[in-house]
């Protein structure tokens, strides 16, 4: 599940060095929430393949809802019978993508 999209400004301190990321990141913390930016609606799910000694970890497949009509903040998603069940903290209802 990929609640919302990351802000420009978070991709660019994630790109930094840690040794000056990390104390950026712990300095953000500590701003008000109100300050932060509001999440944008979007939702997606991405099907991954965990790799292994012999295979590095890739995505398989990914699911988008980049203007977060259908559903936005997916937080959960269940595979049974060939169907998606995406759970949202923004919907009073159950998502469903068929996998055929």
């Amino acid at each position: 599940a990929i609640p919302t999209t990351v802000p420009p400004i978070m991709s660019a301190i994630f790109s930094m060095p840690p040794w000056m990321g990390i104390p950026i990141r712990s300095l953000l913390m500590m701003i008000p929430r109100t300050w932060a930016p509001k999440p944008v609606r979007y939702g997606a799910a991405a099907e991954i393949h965990p790799g292994n000694e012999n295979t590095p970890a890739r995505i398989l497949r990914i699911f988008q809802d980049p203007d977060g009509r259908d559903m936005e903040m997916v937080t959960g998603v269940t595979e049974h019978e060939g169907k998606l069940y995406l759970g949202s903290l923004h919907s009073n209802c159950v998502g469903v993508v068929s996998l055929d």
